[in-house]
C-alpha cells in the first residue's frame, strides 16, 4: 500500500515547522547519534551525561544542552531525569548567520554564526527554565526567540566560540549530500557520483569522520520520525524506509531515540507557528 498521498506536497513556506521532545521516561543510554538540526535541551529534573567530541559533560537542573546539526554524541539520562527540548532547523536561523555562499565557491575558515561548534552544556543559563515552560504550554514562538538567542549569543557558543564550520555546512558538499542520501542503497549512491561503492565509502570517511553507512543509517532513522509524526502506520513507514521490517525500525528507534513507534508520538511532536 502506497503512503498517503499528502506526503508528497510541498510544505507550506509561510510556517516555521519544528519539533519538540518532552522526556520523562527514566533512565536510558542512547547510542552515539547526530540530529540534522540544533538540539536545544533543558533539564527541569535530574542529570543527563554527555559524550561530544571525545570530551564528557553532565547537563543538571537549570543548564541548557545545545548540539549542532550532525555532531556525533551518545547521552546517558538518569532516572528521574526530565527534560524539555526544541529541534530547530538551521535555515530558521539564517538572519543572524553569515550570507550563504553558493554552491561552488567554499565558506570563509571562520564563520561567527551558528554553524560554529561550541560548548555542548551551557550551565545555569537564565533562559533554561523560561525555555522549559514556553515548550511546556506548547508556545513555539516564545521557544524559537529563546533558541535564537541561544545559538547567537549565548554563552561559550556562536557568537564567540570562533572555530570553523563543520564540513556538514559546506554548501557544496550538501549539494553532495542531497545526491546521494535518497539513493536506496550506497551503490546506488556512489554509481550516481560515479564512483566504486568502495571509493565512496573511503571519501565519505575520510570527508565527515564517519561511516556512510551510519550516515544513511541516522538520515534514514530521521525520515522515518518524519512519518511517523503524519500517522503513517508502522509497516508502511518501515517498507518506505528501507528497513527491513517493522521489527528493525522499532530497534533502531528505540536505541537512539528511547521510544518505540507506538510511543513516539507521545515524547517527540512536530509544531507549527505561522511567519509573522
Amino acid at each position: 500500500m502506497p503512503l498517503r498521498p499528502h506526503l508528497n506536497q510541498p510544505a507550506d513556506p509561510s510556517t516555521v515547522r519544528a519539533r519538540t521532545l518532552r522526556w520523562d521516561i527514566g533512565a536510558h543510554r542512547f547510542e552515539p547519534h547526530f540530529h540534522a538540526h540544533f538540539f536545544v535541551a533543558a533539564i527541569t529534573q535530574g542529570e543527563c551525561h554527555f559524550q561530544c567530541s571525545g570530551q564528557a559533560y553532565t547537563a543538571r537542573r537549570g543548564d541548557l544542552v545545545v548540539i549542532a546539526p550532525f555532531q556525533i554524541h551518545q547521552a546517558l539520562s538518569s532516572e528521574g531525569t526530565r527534560y524539555l527540548a526544541l529541534y530547530l532547523a538551521e535555515s530558521e536561523l539564517e538572519p543572524m548567520a553569515p550570507q550563504s555562499a553558493s554552491p561552488c565557491q567554499p565558506p570563509p575558515t571562520a564563520s561567527p554564526g551558528p554553524a560554529c561548534w561550541g560548548e555542548p552544556v551551557l550551565p545555569a543559563h537564565p533562559l533554561a527554565m523560561p525555555l522549559a515552560q514556553a515548550l511546556d504550554r506548547q508556545d513555539l514562538g516564545a521557544a524559537v526567540r529563546m533558541a535564537h538567542a541561544v545559538l547567537g549569543s549565548g554563552p561559550g557558543w556562536a557568537r564567540r566560540c570562533g572555530q570553523p564550520p563543520h564540513p556538514f555546512q559546506r554548501p557544496e558538499l550538501r549539494v553532495w549530500l542531497e545526491a546521494t542520501q535518497s539513493r536506496p542503497t550506497l551503490a546506488q549512491g556512489a554509481q550516481g557520483l560515479q564512483l566504486s561503492p568502495a571509493a565512496f565509502s573511503r571519501v565519505f570517511r575520510h570527508t565527515f569522520g564517519m561511516r556512510a553507512v551510519f550516515f544513511r543509517n541516522q538520515m534514514r532513522l530521521q525520515q522515518a520520525e518524519n512519518l511517523l509524526l503524519q500517522a503513517i502506520p508502522v509497516g508502511q513507514v518501515a517498507a518506505h524506509c528501507g528497513y527491513a521490517d517493522q521489527a528493525h525500525l522499532t530497534r533502531e528507534l528505540k536505541k537512539f531515540r528511547g521510544v518505540t513507534p507506538g510511543h513516539y508520538p507521545r515524547h517527540y511532536q512536530t509544531v507549527e507557528l505561522p511567519n509573522d
